[in-house]
């Protein structure tokens, strides 16, 4: 299996990033490419600086990285695997920058190993795994005299987290004999295992933070719903209480978005204009009990849910 190892540095964070850096380095630590490229737009990049020490003087006279980048499509296409972490911030930035076929299973994150082996034993999310440094401290890689925070560095960084991961994953769910090789077919299964692994901890999370509660206040006649995925504390009704507003009702659900959408739906006959998308209507105590009898399940598949993942943060 051909795996190739890799990291970037970039001018920024923005829409108009640039590559300033590219490392890779094959299954073996070997490396097979480290270059500096000279951006096309940005002229200075000081925060970045600050963290990779890229300066524009160290790369004024490099090419820029879409002058090469037909010499390191190949690199590329003749990877069976493409390891990194947070792989997905690279591999943004190459597709931005022309580098195709970076999509699908081919890139592989190394966050989703640290989290399958120890992570989970620490108590720490799939979504919440340390940097690169204290994850390959905790592996034993010696920094020695290379910076953190060059690509060079962080791909070997990367690398060893890689290989101390994945055998310590083989032994943990007995996918390889002890003392056996780890052939390529070891390898395949281990990560289609760990694909397996992280989609279901994902289901379990959205499940676990679309349950919640839903809110009926009534103030100057109209009713107002809220969704919270706590329960309001004591200062925050009590603050509610001193603007006028009464509870009604509170409710507990399996989806605070899907209960919001459809309880939108069900009342958009009562709503009161002139309060966008808020949800303020003029209620019968006949809807009210509608209200205080709703309930729902979690179905992470339906197209409710789909439309609601697109309002997250509305409805959050």
């Amino acid at each position: 299996m051909n795996i190739i190892c890799l990291d970037t540095e970039f001018t920024g964070l923005s829409k108009d990033n640039e590559i300033l850096q590219l490392a890779i380095l094959d299954g073996n630590g070997n490396t097979v490419i480290n270059e500096l490229y000279r951006p096309e737009k940005a002229k200075s990049w000081p925060f970045s600086q600050k963290v990779h020490n890229i300066s524009p003087q160290m790369v004024k006279n490099k090419p820029s990285f879409v002058s090469e980048r037909s010499r390191l499509q190949r690199y590329f296409d003749d990877a069976d695997l493409i390891v990194g972490f947070a792989i997905e911030n690279d591999t943004r930035e190459l597709s931005r920058s022309g580098i195709e076929g970076l999509s699908g299973d081919r890139c592989f994150d190394v966050r989703d190993l640290y989290w399958a082996v120890l992570g989970k034993e620490q108590g720490i999310g799939v979504y919440n795994v340390p940097s690169l440094i204290k994850c390959s401290e905790e592996c034993g890689f010696d920094w020695s005299d290379e910076s953190a925070h060059s690509a060079d560095a962080d791909s070997l960084a990367t690398l060893h987290l890689f290989w101390v991961l994945i055998r310590k994953f083989a032994e943990k769910y007995d996918i390889r004999p002890a003392g056996e090789f780890l052939d390529d077919g070891h390898i395949r299964v281990l990560l289609e295992k760990l694909a397996r692994l992280k989609q279901a901890e994902i289901a379990r999370l959205a499940e676990e933070n679309a349950k919640g509660l839903l809110y009926l206040f009534k103030r100057d006649g109209d009713y107002r719903l809220y969704s919270r995925r706590d329960e309001m504390d004591e200062e925050t009704m009590a603050a509610k209480v001193a603007s006028g507003y009464q509870l009604v009702a509170m409710i507990a659900v399996n989806d605070r978005w899907k209960g919001h959408f459809e309880l939108v739906k069900k009342f958009e006959r009562k709503q009161i204009k002139g309060h966008g998308t808020d949800a303020v209507w003029r209620l019968s105590s006949k809807d009210i009990k509608i209200f205080e009898t709703y309930t729902n399940t979690f179905t992470s598949n339906s197209k409710v849910f789909k439309s609601l993942l697109e309002h997250y943060h509305r409805f959050s």
